[in-house]
């Protein structure tokens, strides 16, 4: 969960005006893509043999997804859409594959933000991942990898490789997925980490970090794993709580395992998702129209709606800590009267190290907790009045919010050093049990669909 931060992602008024790009890659779907539900409906994203080329609707619709995927950390994308969209609309060209087209021996570097979403939301978007990366690679004697891809899909994190992959740098594609499939708030929680038996981040290292303003620092051994983020964390702290993070590029056949696929793919569905039901004046059924584009009710849940009730939060180590606590709505203040069985009772109480941890439900009289889901399964909070995801730094007092839950992939869930590294034990949860939400659901490539229409 290393982190950038503002407001809701991509606002309405950040929608509308599609793309100036190049003839080549101008989105079929006209500047009215937004206007409408049909618009949505009928918008068709541009596939070209195994490439997509991203229109500004593209990048409007993936940080809203990524945002949800980013379980209050990951930082706000909006900083990093907005840069995006002036490259887009300048005719710089982005584009997205999938894992499966890359040449088996072909480099996949990655990284992204490291920090704390509070700093990072009173602070523009620097040139630090750029440099990271550039150094690196420059250090390790690699012109430039052949594609680029995520630390993680949550969040800001989500879309910096673009910035990075867009003609006017490296002209690379992104590989659409990634090494969380959500956010997570340390280095060590990778998937790459995960399947990485050695412990000591030997196919991770070396890595770099760049403050974005003349301090670059590599690290090229670790006695094991966690000691990666402590001590770039440490001097991530020096250097302003918020800086680029690169690491060693991987081959494109060592990450059939390990990388979560059709990731950016997932993020511009729920984008979508949320874009239809704002055009649609559906935002009361938001939960269940996110649930449905992430799979369905085996995948994913409504946890519970209300409003907040408290919230309290710290900067530690480079690290933005605290809780926040919903309380259910009266049937007085409970304004959508259209789904009477959603109806909750009681208190949620949601602890977060940038990214939200568990969510434990308590009974209006007290006398019952269960609890409702853990990391590594995915738990996100939404703004109930306009759909969009909230990161913590956004939790505010008052503030009327639906809680969704999402099943983690099963990189996380299926081995036992998944969950040491992903589930509640490695934040200091030792007697929470990890229970999966529900069945994890591969997200379809947006490529393999739209080609097929083409």
């Amino acid at each position: 969960g290393d982190d950038l931060d503002s407001d809701s992602a991509g606002s309405s008024e950040d929608a509308g005006v599609l793309a100036q790009t190049t003839t080549s890659v101008a989105a079929p779907a006209g500047s009215h893509a937004l206007d409408s539900a049909a618009g949505v409906l009928s918008y068709q994203p541009k596939v070209t043999g195994s490439e997509w080329f991203i229109s500004e609707v593209d990048l409007e619709w993936i940080a809203d997804g990524c945002y949800v995927l980013g379980c209050g950390g990951g930082g706000s994308p909006l900083h990093i859409f907005l840069e995006l969209r002036e490259m887009v609309r300048a005719g710089e060209v982005i584009r997205v594959v999938d894992l499966a087209s890359l040449a088996p021996a072909a480099l996949v570097g990655w990284g992204g933000v490291l920090g704390s979403p509070e700093v990072s939301s009173e602070r523009l978007l620097g040139n630090e991942y750029n440099e990271a990366s550039g150094d690196l690679w420059s250090f390790m004697g690699i012109t430039k990898p052949d594609a680029l891809c995520g630390l993680e899909i949550g969040g800001g994190n989500g879309m910096i490789n673009m910035i990075t992959a867009a003609t006017k740098n490296y002209d690379i594609p992104i590989v659409d997925g990634d090494f969380m499939g959500r956010a997570y708030p340390t280095w060590s929680q990778t998937t790459a980490n995960v399947y990485d038996e050695s412990g000591r981040a030997l196919k991770s290292l070396p890595s770099a970090i760049s403050s974005g303003d003349g301090n670059v620092m590599f690290m090229t051994k670790a006695k094991k794993d966690t000691d990666v983020d402590a001590s770039f964390r440490a001097a991530c702290i020096e250097m302003g709580t918020h800086v680029g993070l690169a690491s060693r590029p991987l081959r494109a056949k060592d990450l059939g395992v390990c990388m979560i696929v059709n990731t950016v793919s997932l993020s511009w569905r729920i984008g979508r998702a949320i874009a239809l039901a704002r055009k649609q004046s559906s935002i009361g059924q938001i939960g269940q129209v996110i649930v449905d584009a992430v799979g369905g009710s085996k995948t994913a849940k409504v946890l519970f709606s209300g409003k907040i009730s408290d919230v309290r939060r710290r900067l530690h180590k480079g690290h933005t800590i605290g809780e926040v606590v919903i309380t259910a709505l009266s049937s007085g203040e409970d304004s959508d009267d259209n789904n009477p069985k959603e109806r909750f009772s009681g208190t949620l109480v949601i602890p977060f190290k940038n990214e939200n941890l568990y969510a434990e439900h308590t009974t209006q009289d007290g006398q019952t907790t269960t609890m409702l889901a853990t990391v590594p399964d995915l738990i996100s909070v939404l703004d109930a009045q306009n759909g969009s995801a909230l990161g913590t730094p956004e939790y505010k007092y008052g503030l009327r919010v639906l809680v969704l839950g999402i099943t983690a992939a099963p990189q996380w869930t299926d081995t036992q050093r998944g969950l040491e590294l992903g589930g509640p034990s490695a934040f200091g949860f030792p007697d929470v049990q990890y229970t999966p939400l529900g069945v994890y659901c591969t997200p379809r490539s947006v490529i393999e669909e739209y080609a097929a229409r083409m």
